[in-house]
């Protein structure tokens, strides 16, 4: 079925092929996340373990939020490990680390998405105010968490 959205099909196609990326990269930073918050020991235990809760849940609806945009704009949203592994920009943490280790891994990862949301955002257009909100939202969002993240590092 056709999307009648009044927006320019070609460009819609470039802004599903961001959020695409986008959804890969959250899918992948909400999957980090988890297993900090499993993995965590240490004397701030109990405070980060929340923390990181906090964030999974965060991140979690971030992820349906940003699938759901792309399936409003009638493409197929990305949903295997094997296509976000591929999409993503994003790296694993495949060795064991310590607390502030974590921290800063998470910290790198909102700030690196932050910059891609909003590198991406002008190419975005400006009459598809859904896809333009919810970047907004998601930098916004990013931002707020890289700070929180670098408050525990001082």
């Amino acid at each position: 079925m056709e999307i009648r959205l009044g927006l320019d099909k070609a460009k819609i196609r470039n802004t599903a092929d961001h959020l695409e990326v986008i959804l890969a990269d959250t899918f992948i930073l909400y999957t980090k996340t988890l297993n900090f918050h499993w993995n965590i020991v240490g004397a701030d235990f109990a405070g980060l373990h929340a923390f990181f809760e906090e964030q999974y849940k965060t991140l979690a609806l971030s992820v349906d939020e940003i699938a759901e945009r792309i399936r409003t704009l009638g493409f197929k949203a990305p949903g295997t490990l094997v296509e976000f592994l591929h999409l993503t920009t994003l790296h694993e943490v495949k060795e064991d680390i310590n607390d502030a280790e974590m921290i800063q891994n998470l910290l790198d990862d909102h700030e690196k998405l932050a910059s891609h949301i909003r590198k991406g955002l002008h190419e975005i257009d400006d009459l598809d105010v859904g896809s333009r909100g919810l970047l907004e939202g998601l930098i916004a969002g990013h931002e707020k968490t890289a700070w929180m993240l670098r408050s525990h590092l001082l």
